[in-house]
């Protein structure tokens, strides 16, 4: 897919994402792109602590309708001769609607790049799932840990965990979601 002349741009400050390096890689590929960084003076204020100049929080003050005219003249004129912008997924926390917004304002496609954990675009991507798996039916009982399991056969028929005791949990289906390592999750 030829997405022309590509624009990687990147927040002043924000040490997750490094525009340079991505157009970099791209040239090495062949591909025509230009590394920018916009300053969004709204933003000065995560500026001072780099441990919350993440994602997460850019997104809370990117996403906001009242900020959209300042975010737009910072990136207009870097992407002015660009057909594609590249930035950093830290727009669009709960929606899609601000890089939506973003999008039809500058007249050209923005792709947004993951960053460092946790992603933002991991963090919807969960929400939307989860969304889904409660519309379904499913119960989710996060910190809680199974602490025995009843089969008959080869088939589970409850579960006891640290939470609820004595009580057994039935269910048709049961969903194995052990967590990450750090969680102490299961490897195998």
């Amino acid at each position: 897919m030829d997405m022309g002349k590509i624009a990687v741009v990147g927040i002043e400050g924000f040490l997750d994402f490094q525009p340079q390096m991505v157009s970099d890689e791209l040239q090495r590929e062949g591909v025509s792109a230009s590394a920018y960084y916009v300053h969004l003076p709204l933003l000065d204020r995560l500026r001072e602590n780099p441990s919350e100049f993440r994602a997460i929080n850019v997104a809370r003050w990117l996403d906001r309708p009242e900020n959209m005219a300042q975010i737009v003249a910072e990136i207009a004129p870097l992407v002015v001769d660009s057909d594609t912008i590249f930035m950093p997924a830290c727009i669009g926390l709960d929606s899609e609607e601000p890089l939506l917004e973003l999008q039809k304002q500058l007249g050209k496609p923005i792709y947004l790049l993951p960053t460092l954990p946790p992603s933002l675009l991991g963090i919807r991507l969960h929400e939307m799932l989860l969304r889904q798996f409660r519309r379904q039916g499913g119960i989710i009982m996060p910190g809680d840990k199974v602490t025995s399991v009843n089969c008959i056969g080869s088939r589970i028929e409850s579960v006891n965990t640290r939470n609820h005791g004595d009580i057994s949990l039935k269910a048709s289906q049961f969903v194995l979601a052990t967590g990450s390592f750090f969680n102490n999750g299961a490897c195998c």
